[in-house]
């Protein structure tokens, strides 16, 4: 499964589209809120506090209830608190091992459990979702619904997630050298080299923590990274599954960041860099492009303007590389656990059912209706004048946490984008907020049309509890420590010897016997729907 992470700025690419038919809310006449403890699980999260921002007031003041939050401080947060049974009211996590944790009845409700104790508690949870959630938990019962997932029968516009890895980068740099975007790999090769000659204090090229060299094997023609895909990315009709390792063109792309790294165009410390990190190397002035997810030139270009810089210009590739391939099984995100330490399961389903409404779904979404969204007389979603206004300012989303607290999205929210915004916002030219989020919206458009939802791919990792699983994550584990060498490895034979033993460590872990797995999983799968 993809990694996603959700951009602060995601409700930029979101509009309203046909929702179920769910009761508007009734406003909260509690005189006190009751208030639930919140653990996030994302040690990136934006916010480590409830009702700083409009959005999580509004929550607030809708359903009665607030939170007291705590943010994941590291990676391993989560699973001692649960070793331990500490566990709070509420947990909110995407990180598939620790949602196979939660997944117990012996540390969370699961959801039908809890609809027989509150029988007038909807949270309008549809078949699919029910199917997807259950056959990834590992005793097939219901503990989370996870949002952002389109459903497999769409058909209409779609749009990249705020996961996606986008390259942004310094215009004004490009143009000085005389040199236009990349449309394929060895051109942005040739752009990093002359602006390394240029610039030889500059990093060329950054990409922050996260998976986000996976933008060099989506560009070059390979869906699979750090995933299990087809062997043959010419040849699915085989339908022979492999880990990314495995499949046809793999060491291609490793051999690229290699080449990269020797040329002095990436660096191993940059690498490590947390969001925090990249971004001070970024509006520092000492990195020319950036690899991220979501919004990086819009957050770039902001903080220049802030800081009285006009020379600065900060431009997304909205145009995926001609060679790109993605694709993605029935994807979604994160999970909002209720947990059996919780001291009122009931307001935490009234919260989350308010949260899956129509409702919910567009605050958290896309924030306050007639302050930072409205729909017009043909029923089109735009921004108001004063979120444009905010944008065009550079302001932070962080008064506002639009997009951020998105509990209940079922991935219907991005199904078309405010088009109008996009044109004003390309008019008010480079060197603004409004031309960087308008280009970010156009590029999870442009992005989007080229990613495909292949259902048949959903369920190839093994399932949670399994011995094999517990072989894959071993392996995944492994494969962690020993990529660094392969990547940043000082010569060319350096790097054959290391990619010979990353592939041997992961044979010796069973990507075979995984392989097969996968393989078997997407047979039964086409027999199963014709």
């Amino acid at each position: 499964m993809n990694k996603k992470v959700v951009s602060c700025l995601l409700a930029a690419t979101m509009v309203a589209g046909t929702f179920g038919c769910v009761p508007a809310y009734a406003e909260s006449t509690a005189e006190d809120p009751t208030e639930l403890s919140l653990f996030v699980d994302m040690t990136w999260f934006w916010y480590d506090k409830w009702g700083t921002d409009t959005s999580s007031a509004e929550m607030t003041k809708r359903t009665g209830v607030t939170f007291d939050v705590t943010r994941a401080s590291a990676d391993d947060s989560l699973p001692l608190l649960i070793a331990g049974g500490d566990l709070p009211d509420v947990v909110y996590a995407s990180n598939d091992d620790h949602i196979n944790a939660l997944s117990n009845p012996d540390v969370c409700w699961n959801y039908d459990e809890l609809m027989e104790k509150y029988p007038d508690i909807d949270l309008n949870i549809s078949d699919e979702q029910r199917m997807y959630n259950e056959t990834l938990s590992p005793d097939g019962k219901l503990y989370c619904v996870r949002n952002a997932m389109l459903p497999s029968d769409y058909t209409g516009e779609q749009m990249a997630s705020g996961g996606e890895s986008f390259l942004c980068y310094r215009k004004d740099i490009l143009d000085e050298l005389g040199l236009s975007e990349p449309t394929n790999m060895d051109e942005f090769e040739d752009v990093l080299l002359k602006v390394k000659e240029a610039y030889p204090d500059m990093v060329p090229l950054c990409w922050r923590e996260g998976n986000y060299n996976e933008f060099f094997a989506n560009q070059m023609g390979h869906n699979a990274w750090w995933n299990i895909s087809y062997k043959n990315e010419d040849d699915h009709d085989s339908g022979e599954m492999a880990l990314w390792l495995d499949c046809d063109g793999e060491k291609d792309v490793y051999a690229t960041i290699n080449r990269f790294a020797r040329e002095g165009l990436i660096n191993a410390e940059t690498t490590t860099y947390d969001m925090e990190q990249t971004y001070e190397l970024m509006e520092s002035g000492k990195g020319f492009a950036c690899i991220s997810s979501g919004d990086s030139a819009v957050v770039f270009q902001g903080a220049a303007l802030q800081a009285g810089d006009t020379e600065q210009v900060w431009k997304e590739m909205t145009t995926p590389f001609t060679t790109y391939k993605k694709y993605y099984g029935l994807d979604g995100w994160a999970g909002f656990f209720i947990t059996k330490n919780c001291k009122d399961p009931e307001a935490a389903m009234k919260f989350l059912a308010y949260m899956r409404s129509d409702d919910g779904r567009r605050l958290g979404s896309w924030g306050i209706e007639g302050v930072d969204w409205e729909f017009d007389e043909n029923g089109d979603f735009h921004w108001t004048d004063d979120y444009n206004q905010r944008v065009a300012n550079g302001e932070s989303n962080d008064p506002y946490g639009i997009g951020c607290w998105i509990f209940g999205d079922a991935g219907e929210e991005r199904l078309k984008i405010d088009k109008q915004a996009i044109e004003d916002g390309i008019a008010a030219g480079e060197g603004t907020a409004s031309y960087c989020s308008a280009l970010y919206n156009q590029g999870c458009l442009e992005y989007g049309a080229a990613i495909k939802t292949v259902p048949e791919i959903t369920f190839v990792v093994p399932k949670g509890g399994t011995d094999l699983k517990n072989k894959y994550d071993a392996l995944m584990d492994a494969m962690n420590s020993l990529e660094a060498k392969v990547e940043f490895a000082a010569t060319e034979e350096e790097f054959e010897s290391a990619w010979t033993e990353m592939v041997d460590q992961a044979n010796s872990y069973g990507m075979q016997e995984i392989n097969e797995y996968a393989t078997q999983q997407v047979a039964d799968y086409r027999a199963n729907n014709g």
